[in-house]
């Protein structure tokens, strides 16, 4: 949905956007809806019986729609000296959807409450125009008796009510084909298509040579309507089948992408952890190269303390003969010792 107002066709309605702007919290939005379709239309409430509207006429009337205000929930008497204090909208474009011969319009809101009314799905819409030129004799189209025929006429407003005029009227929220919508108007042309068939052929032969031109240029205009229809439905489903395809192309891309990340994240937790591995081996051997040279310098330390020792040893003795010692015999200390060296020297204790 489009969620910005398009400026062209205000200036011809002399729409002042500053009285808008207090009507909505939000930015409007434009809806596609279809309106009214040629044929016959009952306006026994308003006290003009049946009346009869070609697509000729309503070609005519087409422009006259654009610039038009867009009421809510009725009907009112809408003029370009009021249509700026009753209006929640604005008609912006009209257009003949030959896919299900109807005329459709695209409009903006800027009503907030208009907007949720719409999108709620339980209203649709009511065009509203006045006739210039009428042909009252009346006659018979379809064999169904009219009153008279709108040559011409201009549309005043377009009505967002809750019963439409039209059974057939609809707001689209939102303007993309195919889906529901597009099964919708298959079914409902096949409807009309077959209904005009046996109106004109389900008849028998003296009555069906009495058929008239409009009833024959009616099944005519059915028939290039489901035709348009269809071929809509072969492209629309050519474009489905297309983007069906390219959305699995794009799928397959997207996974093959995420695979390769994949693989090349575990390459690199990979290489992550061998590095780390690596560096856990170095570290273990500068470890056990660190103890090793410990080990030694403590066998080094320990080999010079007793040679030390040894030296001091020897010292002692050489210290020991030089008194008089009796060479290796070690030095006395005890008691006993004493009084056997003082008899051997002396003779007596």
């Amino acid at each position: 949905m489009n969620e910005y107002i398009v400026i062209s066709n205000l200036k011809e309605a002399k729409f002042k956007f500053n009285s808008i702007i207090p009507k909505g919290k939000n930015w409007p939005k434009e809806y596609d809806c279809r309106f009214i379709e040629p044929g016959l239309i009952n306006y026994d409430d308003m006290g003009a019986g049946t009346a009869l509207v070609r697509r000729e006429a309503l070609d005519k009337m087409a422009d006259s729609f654009k610039g038009r205000p867009v009421l809510f929930r009725l009907h009112d008497e809408a003029t370009p000296e009021n249509f700026e204090d009753i209006a929640c909208g604005l008609v912006n474009e009209v257009y003949f959807n030959s896919a299900n011969s109807w005329y459709h319009a695209k409009f903006f809101v800027w009503d907030d409450e208009t907007k949720k009314g719409i999108e709620s799905g339980q209203y649709s819409v009511s065009c509203a125009y006045v006739p210039s030129e009428t042909n009252l004799d009346g006659g018979i189209y379809n064999n169904i008796n009219y009153d008279m025929e709108v040559i011409n006429g201009e549309y005043t407003h377009l009505a967002i009510v809750e019963n439409p005029r039209y059974n057939g009227a609809k707001i689209f929220i939102n303007s993309k084909r195919g889906g529901k919508t597009m099964k919708e108007q298959v079914e409902k042309a096949l409807a009309e298509l077959t209904n005009a068939l046996k109106g004109v052929f389900g008849k028998d032969k003296k009555t069906l040579e009495n058929v008239s031109t409009e009833a024959v240029v009616d099944l005519g205009t059915k028939l290039d309507g489901i035709i348009s229809l269809l071929n809509e439905v072969k492209e629309e489903s050519a474009k489905e089948k297309a983007a069906a395809k390219k959305n699995q192309e794009d799928d397959k891309k997207k996974e093959e992408k995420e695979n390769e990340e994949e693989d090349k994240k575990k390459e690199e937790e990979k290489k992550n952890a061998e590095e780390e591995e690596k560096k856990k081996e170095e570290e273990k051997k500068k470890e056990n190269e660190e103890e090793e040279e410990k080990k030694k310098e403590n066998a080094l330390a320990e080999e010079k303390n007793k040679k030390k020792q040894n030296e001091h040893f020897n010292e002692l003795k050489n210290k020991a003969a030089s008194r008089g010692g009796a060479g290796d015999t070690p030095l006395t200390n005890t008691k006993e010792d004493r009084r056997a060296t003082g008899k051997k020297q002396y003779g007596s204790e």
